[in-house]
């Protein structure tokens, strides 16, 4: 393992020399289940290269802007959930971050969290993290022969099934619906159905643009609920940084009017609020001991 440990070598290895360095592990549990999983494929390759090229219309800056309005929108109804059923906190955060998402790449908002996408999608995530545990599953990257255990005896074969049964039923109908929305030329404007316009063009098939669909839910929907969680749970925690917070956004704002993201650049002590909560409770670990550790101090890894 290599460690970076500064930013001049993480810009120098990572930035610098990102063509040779930015290959991801294949997890053959996952690829298993997934079929195409394009963040794992080699930065040299054509798939990997089309879904960047496709993706960054989405990300680009000026179209971020165009995605306030539904976002809004989701937020507003976030918060009217809590209001009704505030036990329910963190299903309607869940539901909440999965509808903004199948928003924007399948054109489909989610209202409800109970029997919805949104509930296959957390299940299915859920699947997959279970695959990719550390140490649950043999080393099938490692001794291939093992990936030809029959699967009475490989747990994770069984997994990998249910994890693309659920998967499957996920997008399966919704982007169908954007084919169908595409070639009736009554197209909403999303993700999905602007790759499948230019398919021919970026040199990708039908499978390969699900695949990028699911690729930027994934990316997109679990992360952002995450933070949400943590961000909730540190208000809990610290009643007292909330208040400052929520006095801040009565002095700048009306007591009647809710914070938008035009007005994020007038509360810096939220702005420093968000970045802490992503330090309070991380998805990976903050440090950990290594035994046998040897390194000069002026030393990059």
């Amino acid at each position: 393992m290599v460690v970076l440990s500064s930013g001049r070598a993480i810009k120098d290895v990572l930035d610098k020399n990102g063509l040779a360095t930015s290959d991801r592990f294949q997890p053959y549990t996952l690829l298993h289940a997934e079929g195409i999983y394009q963040i794992f494929d080699p930065a040299s390759s054509h798939r990997w290269k089309a879904m960047r090229k496709a993706t960054h219309t989405l990300l680009a800056p000026e179209a971020l802007r165009s995605y306030w309005g539904s976002q809004q929108t989701e937020y507003l109804r976030l918060l009217h959930d809590v209001l009704e059923s505030p036990e329910d906190i963190f299903t309607h955060i869940k539901r909440t971050t999965a509808s903004i998402m199948t928003t924007l790449i399948y054109g489909k908002s989610i209202p409800h969290y109970a029997g919805s996408k949104a509930e296959l999608f957390f299940e299915g995530t859920k699947c997959i993290n279970e695959l990719l545990a550390p140490f649950d599953h043999p080393p099938l990257d490692f001794f291939p022969i093992l990936r030809h255990v029959p699967e009475r005896w490989a747990p994770w074969k069984m997994l990998s099934k249910k994890t693309k049964r659920i998967r499957d039923a996920f997008d399966q109908d919704i982007f169908l619906q954007c084919e169908e929305a595409v070639q009736a030329g009554k197209r909403a404007g999303c993700f999905v159905e602007n790759v499948l316009e230019t398919k021919v063009e970026l040199g990708v098939n039908r499978d390969e643009v699900r695949a990028m669909g699911r690729v930027l839910l994934d990316a997109g929907t679990e992360t952002s609920a995450s933070f949400l969680h943590s961000f909730v749970m540190a208000m809990a925690c610290y009643p007292e940084v909330q208040s400052k917070a929520q006095a801040e956004i009565d002095q700048v704002l009306r007591n009647d009017q809710l914070p938008l993201l035009e007005d994020y650049d007038d509360l810096p002590y939220l702005q420093a609020l968000i970045k802490e909560a992503s330090n309070f409770h991380r998805s990976s670990h903050r440090s950990y001991m290594v035994s046998n550790y040897r390194s000069s101090i002026d030393s990059d890894l």
